[in-house]
């Protein structure tokens, strides 16, 4: 029987959708793409129905930090580097605990919820704002 709606699963390996992912969210973040802009580049590298959210959801996920920490030290893909996806993990996990303004997580990825403001990292990093902001 012939599906209604056919799925699209990308083309990629997860390395490739990871490091896609990776860097179009670290462009994202600063600045140098918009949503509109970011979401069109996913979804011409990645496939259908890829956004930021999509994006930082994915990287928050087992496959893709297995993928990512797969890469050789001293990988670079132009101005890209390890520490750079490595870099994007970290702001995909703190984006999905934090983004959302009930407080809800945007990704049930299994480091997550150590990035929410009670969890750990979360802890850790409003420490590090309080004491970098002169208040002790």
């Amino acid at each position: 029987m012939r599906r209604m709606f056919p799925k699209k699963k990308s083309k990629l390996a997860p390395l490739g959708k990871a490091i896609a992912a990776a860097k179009v969210l670290l462009d994202f973040r600063d600045g140098k793409l918009d949503t509109k802009q970011a979401g069109l580049i996913l979804r011409e590298q990645i496939g259908l129905q890829w956004t930021v959210l999509t994006a930082a959801q994915y990287l928050t996920g087992k496959e893709a930090m297995d993928a990512l920490t797969e890469l050789p030290q001293g990988w670079t893909e132009g101005k890209w580097t390890r520490e750079r996806m490595m870099e994007a993990i970290v702001f995909a996990n703190l984006f999905c605990a934090q983004a959302h303004p009930s407080g809800s997580s945007l990704s049930a990825g299994a480091m997550v919820a150590s990035f929410k403001p009670e969890g750990e990292i979360g802890k850790l990093l409003a420490k590090f704002q309080t004491t970098n902001n002169g208040a002790k």
